[in-house]
């Protein structure tokens, strides 16, 4: 291989430091996400063992609520109590 075409190889893998930090940033971000989503997951289970408490519920709808939380946007902490209303629990 001569040296032109290993310099341009080498330019292709190496980014710039601007491209780095853009990639560095990019891959917190998603760390940070999973986190706040973990977090969220936590935070609605601490929810359902009050609602399983005061409801008598089965501990299997634990999931089954989440899933509907997730697909119909009630996912975070404030709308927890809308998202119950909505899956079918008249809370008061």
């Amino acid at each position: 291989m001569s040296k032109k075409s290993e310099k341009s190889l080498e330019k292709e893998v190496t980014l710039s430091p601007r491209e780095q930090r853009l990639a560095n940033a990019a891959k917190i971000g998603k760390k940070d996400k999973e986190l706040k989503e973990t977090e969220v997951r936590e935070e609605f289970r601490r929810f359902f063992i009050q609602l399983k408490r005061k409801y008598n519920l089965d501990s299997s709808l634990e999931n089954i609520i989440w899933l509907h939380f997730k697909s119909s946007g009630f996912n975070r902490k404030e709308k927890f109590i809308d998202g119950i209303k909505h899956f079918g629990y008249d809370i008061v």
